[in-house]
């Protein structure tokens, strides 16, 4: 199965209003896939978070 992956990095996101535009103003063909890596540089823990988008509050 052929899968798109998005990349950007960001200063400064407010990471629910991204999810929230995520989920109003994107037409996905298979929402349940979509995910979102996050990484936070400001924690210094160097771990990553993965957000299955349909399912965040």
């Amino acid at each position: 199965m052929a899968q798109h992956i998005l990349m950007g990095a960001y200063k400064s996101l407010e990471i629910d209003k991204f999810i929230a535009h995520l989920k109003t103003e994107v037409n996905w063909e298979e929402p349940e896939e979509v995910q979102l890596l996050v990484y936070d540089n400001r924690t210094g823990d160097e771990t990553y978070r993965l957000i299955n988008i349909f399912e965040a509050k």
